[in-house]
């Protein structure tokens, strides 16, 4: 696995080449003295080839270069526009590291010196990174950058890199448009992909890990549309372009669930179980054990849903308010169902809802709100005023504390649910 790296703002210079060298040199050595000490030169000679705007080296000097930093020269000695590339595509190919508010200034001012450069398709993938920050934000704006990048390059020759690139930001774009519930418009974005992979030469250039997150999307997008038989085959396909252990079991995973929303609960178990064996990491192992919690729920087996959502709960951090909240909505319709006192799950919420108030929640703040309307509408469902009440006094403690104006005003639509609901209760008692 490649090592996640992440720039900060003060590493986005750009150097002459000579300065360039220096700034590896520094960066990798820490001294001029330790560098002249390891190719075996005196320091004052390494100094005297690093002076001046130029890099006028003799084959001996380029050979210690290449030979100290294990690369080529033409590798090491980047131009203005080859560090300025450098930087892009490190943050292209890590742009999940890149959550924090100070990281959208760095990316905005590589965006601009791409632009300013003239470099296009560098600005285009900048216009990506950027649209990734902003989906992970749960900004509605992240479209408009990466119509922006898709529009970059719809001019460019068809080359191999340009071909990836298009069906990368179209899978990304339909997404996007899937978690805003704009179905047609991620429909459009996958049309657009089908329709390049018609001609088998394209087909054929398209990398695996461009084409295993098409198919992977387009299951989604069908899975959340009622067409789960479509579904499955797009899963099915995105198997046989999986390209390590984490995408194998996302794509079972996934069969599992389009099987499950076909009736066949236990074809859906044995695909969890297989994909349970390749994931590595508590998070997805977590929405795993959610998911095979549901299936044992609807075959109305609430010993079994109940072993595995409490060990669904144990491999995802506290501060993860949003898959919590994910794995809470299985666990309060499991109690429900059951028969058992909603009253703990209830508590479980409120202290979920307490993370929200120092945590951003990113990309399923939606699955938060609609985690949270079920839980009031479970409530009325049950008749319970005091627990509604008591869920209610919580929200307005919610609502004084948070400074997110945004997450305020959710808080305060729920709010409004609970009253209406307690209103309504009122009313029947008094008509009863």
């Amino acid at each position: 696995m490649l090592e996640k790296i992440k720039l900060e703002l003060s590493d986005i210079e750009v150097k002459s080449i000579n300065k360039y060298i220096k700034k590896c040199i520094l960066g990798k050595f820490g001294t001029i003295e330790n560098f002249a000490d390891k190719v075996g030169m005196c320091p004052s000679t390494v100094l005297k080839y690093l002076k001046g705007q130029n890099a006028v080296y003799t084959d001996n000097f380029k050979t210690k270069l290449t030979l100290a930093f294990n690369i080529s020269y033409t590798e090491l000695a980047l131009t203005e526009q080859q560090q300025l590339a450098k930087y892009v595509d490190i943050i292209y190919n890590n742009i999940d590291l890149y959550t924090e508010d100070i990281d959208l200034k760095l990316l905005e001012r590589l965006n601009a010196l791409c632009m300013s450069n003239d470099m296009t398709l560098y600005t285009s993938k900048m216009c990506r990174n950027l649209s990734k920050y902003h989906f992970l934000k749960n900004s509605s704006i992240a479209v408009h950058y990466l119509s922006q990048a898709i529009g970059l390059i719809d001019d460019m020759k068809d080359t191999c890199m340009i071909l990836n690139l298009r069906v990368c930001y179209l899978s990304e774009l339909a997404l996007i448009y899937i978690y805003e519930k704009s179905y047609d418009a991620a429909k459009d974005a996958l049309r657009s992909i089908e329709h390049m992979l018609r001609d088998v030469k394209i087909l054929n250039s398209i990398e695996n890990s461009n084409l295993f997150w098409y198919y992977y999307r387009k299951g989604i997008l069908y899975n959340n549309t009622a067409k789960s038989s479509i579904a499955l085959d797009s899963f099915r396909t995105c198997l046989s372009y999986k390209y390590d252990d984490f995408t194998e079991g996302k794509a079972l995973m996934n069969i599992g669930i389009a099987l499950k929303k076909l009736g066949k609960y236990d074809e859906a178990i044995k695909y969890y179980d297989e994909a349970l064996k390749k994931f590595t990491n508590d998070i997805d192992t977590g929405i795993l054990l959610n998911n095979k919690a549901e299936v044992y729920r609807l075959l109305g087996e609430y010993s079994e849903a109940k072993k595995y959502i409490i060990e669904s709960f144990s491999y995802i951090l506290p501060t993860d308010v949003a898959n919590n909240v994910i794995v809470y909505q299985t666990y309060l319709q499991i109690i429900k169902d059951a028969g058992d006192d909603i009253n703990e799950a209830i508590q479980k919420l409120i202290q979920m809802l307490k993370q929200c108030i120092n945590n951003n929640y990113f990309i399923h703040r939606k699955f938060i709100s609609q985690g949270i309307e079920n839980t009031i509408n479970i409530l009325f469902s049950n008749k319970d005023e005091l627990l509604i009440k008591e869920f209610s006094n919580h929200i307005i403690d919610m609502i004084r504390i948070t400074n997110d104006e945004s997450l305020k005003q959710e808080f305060f639509t729920w709010y409004g649910m609970l009253k209406f609901y307690q209103q309504e209760l009122s009313v029947a008692e008094r008509e009863v």
